[in-house]
């Protein structure tokens, strides 16, 4: 995720008409999950309503992407090396959220598609609302299909347990 955070500032000045040119920028020492927030918040300010769609698709995507790295990050291993969680053990709070990871080949390479997805879109939001590049509409529904993509992949990541116990499966 780190490529992803580096990318996300930039998002956030854009959308915020911020210059952090020569000053600390507003999202100096937040936590990743808080500049997601950030970032749908100023989305819905955004006057480009295209933008603000595809910066809360980003934000949705990257924040189920953040709680399957966390899971994997800060979890315990409970059933082989697949299954991971970060679930209080002993009924203590804990500051991130209570998550579960599966992983196997197959899903890491969909959390690698999904962060990839998502940090070149950042990137290109965030000069499109800098240089006003966005007149054009093969620009937005390029966009919206990968983030789109981004989206399920990340969603199913995050609640593929949800999604096994399901009935509908």
């Amino acid at each position: 995720m780190g490529m992803f955070e580096v990318s996300c500032e930039p998002l956030i000045s854009a959308l915020q008409n911020e210059e952090p040119t020569g000053k600390h920028p507003s999202t100096d020492r937040k936590a990743i999950i808080d500049l997601l927030l950030m970032m749908a918040a100023r989305s819905e300010k955004n006057e480009i309503h295209e933008f603000s769609r595809h910066v809360a698709i980003l934000s949705s995507a990257a924040q189920d992407l953040v709680a399957y790295r966390n899971a994997i990050i800060h979890g315990r291993v409970f059933i082989g090396p697949s299954f991971i969680a970060n679930a209080p053990v002993w009924g203590e709070l804990r500051k991130r959220q209570k998550a579960t990871a599966h992983t196997s080949d197959h899903l890491l390479d969909m959390a690698v598609d999904a962060a990839d997805i998502l940090f070149k879109c950042a990137g290109l939001i965030a000069a499109s609302i800098r240089q006003d590049l966005s007149n054009t509409d093969n620009f937005f529904a390029t966009m919206a299909a990968k983030l789109k993509n981004a989206q399920s992949l990340a969603n199913e990541l995050r609640h593929l347990e949800e999604i096994v116990h399901s009935e509908k499966y």
